[in-house]
């Protein structure tokens, strides 16, 4: 009997581990299935924006090239005008006000963030980010 016990014990334990494989299987493809409509979600929205673009978007008077966004076009549009903004403190000129106050945190409030792995220093925090994702 003690043997029909074993061989019992095995076969039961051998079904356990083949079902909770199976469940593994169905979670590995139910996440699957969930990158696979998020690719197909996403890629749809680039096609649904590359139309809107194409049909109802923004175009730029000065070189005729379409935005999907007024935004955009209105940040484009800097690059046509004359540059005629100036950094007080060293010179530095742009015809973006955007760009301007980006250089003049760089320029007038000195870099403040730093990279934790190796120290360099940066004006902004999202540079900080791109440095430790390119080179950490």
């Amino acid at each position: 009997m003690a043997k029909k016990t074993q061989a019992q014990n095995k076969a039961k334990s051998k079904g356990t581990t083949a079902k909770k494989n199976q469940a593994k299987n169905k979670a590995n493809t139910g996440e699957a299935e969930k990158k696979k409509q998020t690719r197909e979600a996403t890629s749809k929205k680039t096609k649904e924006m590359v139309i809107r673009m194409l049909t109802n978007g923004f175009t730029c008077k000065m070189c005729g090239k379409r935005f999907g966004a007024k935004f955009n076009l209105n940040k484009h549009s800097f690059l046509h005008k004359k540059k005629t903004l100036k950094c007080l403190n060293c010179g530095y000129v742009t015809n973006s006000p955007y760009m301007l106050s980006f250089h003049q945190k760089k320029c007038i409030e000195g870099k403040k963030f730093e990279c934790p792995t190796c120290g360099e220093t940066f004006a902004h925090r999202m540079q900080v980010y791109r440095h430790q994702k390119k080179f950490h």
